[in-house]
C-alpha cells in the first residue's frame, strides 16, 4: 500500500501500532452498525403487503434496465446548467419512471418477456 502512495495518518510513522488499533476499532464499528441496521430491518419489516409483492416481482427487470435508463437520462440533463443536486433529483426521478414505465408496459403484461425475465407467467381469468 506504501507502494501505492497511500499513506494511513500522514505525518506519522505508517502501521504503527497505533494505526492499527484505530483500524481495528473503526471496522468493528462499521461492522456493528450494518448488523444493527439488519437486525432492525428483520425485527421491524417482516410483513407482506401488496406494495411488497408488486416489488419483489419487478426486482430483476428494474435491476436490468437500470443503468441503461439512467444513463440515456443523465447524458442529456448532465449538460443542463443548473445546480448538481437538482440534476441529480431529475435524473433519479425521470429514470425511476422510465423504467417503471418499460417494466409496466413491455415485462409486466407479456408472458414472453415475463420468461425471459425469469418471472412466473400471468394467470388468465376467464
Amino acid at each position: 500500500m506504501l507502494g501505492l502512495g497511500y499513506d494511513p495518518a500522514p505525518g506519522a510513522a505508517p502501521f504503527s501500532l497505533q494505526y492499527v488499533l484505530l483500524s481495528g476499532h473503526l471496522g468493528r464499528r462499521e461492522l456493528g452498525s450494518v448488523v444493527f441496521i439488519l437486525g432492525l430491518g428483520a425485527r421491524h419489516l417482516n410483513f407482506n403487503s401488496r406494495a411488497l409483492a408488486y416489488g419483489n416481482e419487478a426486482v430483476l427487470p428494474f435491476y436490468v434496465f437500470h443503468q441503461t435508463i439512467i444513463l440515456m437520462v443523465g447524458y442529456y440533463i448532465i449538460r443542463w446548467p443548473i445546480a448538481a443536486p437538482l440534476k441529480f433529483v431529475i435524473i433519479a426521478v425521470l429514470s425511476f419512471a422510465a423504467i417503471m414505465a418499460l417494466y409496466e408496459l413491455f415485462v409486466r403484461r407479456f408472458n414472453a418477456m415475463r420468461f425471459l425475465f425469469g418471472m412466473r407467467p400471468l394467470r388468465r381469468s376467464g
